[in-house]
């Protein structure tokens, strides 16, 4: 119990010294650093996984993580529409808003198989690298693979067939707007529980109690609301949403280019000059790229945690032959990087922020991914690794 005081207090205090840094608009880069400290200990102390959302609904056909996301997205909407409509920071912000195109469909299918393989999804890899789980050093070196021969062949993808972006949010009807956006939620919500107590005969209850005793919150809920919330903040501190995706092959080309790999294969890096315009990215230091330092921030949050709870021993939970286990989350950390930069996104970047920013390839990906979900667990039985 002190240990998790102690965690919260870190957390609230992480808070404070943000908005005062913020407030200074001294070292930008570090309030970029702290959201991504903030983000770690939030997946990492209260086990939070999207990977984790998704097995528990294609497996058991359990929903609670379904709903918890339902309520991240509600409660993402609400604050990224306002924001977006009143633009009250000090640069303009922008949703992620994509096209809806083939490279979507096949970019999630590829990401929902490699999330299984890899036993986590971007953010989840990231969180368990600071955990210091061993496989998640695998799906980590997969993602930079997968990610920067994406963005490799970029040219081939953003060639295929694609209607042009869609959104339900409109700025000047924003009322209109969020009640299209919350309808479509909220009658998601009523299905996915209908479902739930078909499958089982019951619904596992998110608040045990009464709503305002916060400790019988189920704790993915204090999740949801905190990965709302610090979404929201890195929409107004950076004028974008979060996203993760496209921070593998900056870190893969980074590498390329240092190992001289990149000159001997005479690579095109077409996707620096697609609709993301990161071109300018590539001549920046990783330490002052927006992206990167969130990304860190994730890492050394989980890190953090995981030193405050001083585990006994490495938190590695898949206890299966090591050989074919690393070698899947390999494979599953290469298609993930390569599905989700084709596909404008990973379960961050296009199906949290996307669907978030009203963007219908939010819900596009998400089905995709879903498919892709079940192929990957299919996957895994059949290699005796689930």
């Amino acid at each position: 119990m002190n240990r998790t005081r102690f965690t919260l207090g870190l957390f609230l205090g992480l808070v404070a010294l943000n908005l005062m840094l913020y407030q200074s608009n001294v070292l930008p880069g570090l309030v970029n650093f702290i959201t991504g400290l903030l983000l770690g200990i939030t997946l990492h102390a209260l086990h939070f996984g999207f990977r984790s959302c998704s097995h528990a609904l294609l497996q058991g056909g359990q929903t609670l993580g379904l709903r918890t996301l339902i309520w991240m997205l509600a409660l993402a909407s609400l604050l990224f529409f306002v924001l977006l409509a009143w633009q009250p920071g000090p640069q303009p912000m922008q949703g992620m808003i994509q096209p809806l195109g083939l490279a979507v469909v096949a970019g999630a299918f590829l990401f929902g198989i490699g999330m299984q393989l890899g036993h986590g999804c971007t953010s989840g890899t990231l969180n368990k690298l600071g955990q210091f789980q061993p496989l998640s050093i695998w799906s980590f070196l997969g993602l930079l693979l997968g990610g920067t021969l994406a963005a490799w062949q970029m040219d081939f993808w953003r060639s295929l067939p694609a209607l042009a972006p869609i959104s339900v949010f409109q700025p000047d009807q924003l009322v209109v707007s969020f009640g299209a956006q919350f309808a479509l939620l909220a009658a998601l919500y009523l299905w996915v529980r209908r479902l739930e107590r078909r499958r089982t005969g019951q619904v596992q209850p998110l608040i045990r109690g009464r709503v305002w005793q916060l400790n019988r919150w189920h704790p993915w809920l204090l999740a949801a609301i905190s990965l709302a919330l610090l979404n929201a903040w890195v929409l107004y501190t950076t004028g974008r949403p979060w996203t993760l995706a496209n921070v593998f092959p900056y870190w893969g080309l980074n590498l390329a280019e240092a190992s001289g790999l990149a000159a001997t294969l005479q690579m095109d890096w077409a996707f620096w000059s697609y609709a993301m315009a990161h071109g300018e990215r590539l001549s920046q230091p990783i330490l002052t790229d927006t992206v990167s330092l969130v990304a860190l921030g994730l890492i050394a949050g989980a890190m953090l945690v995981t030193f405050i709870h001083s585990p006994k021993k490495p938190l590695s939970d898949h206890p299966f032959k090591w050989r074919l286990s690393y070698g899947l989350a390999l494979v599953g950390g290469v298609l993930m990087g390569y599905g989700a930069l084709i596909a404008y996104g990973c379960n961050i970047g296009a199906f949290f922020s996307g669907i978030a920013s009203g963007s219908l390839h939010g819900w596009l990906w998400a089905l995709a991914g879903l498919a892709g979900s079940r192929i990957g667990l299919s996957i895994l039985r059949l290699s005796g690794q689930h």
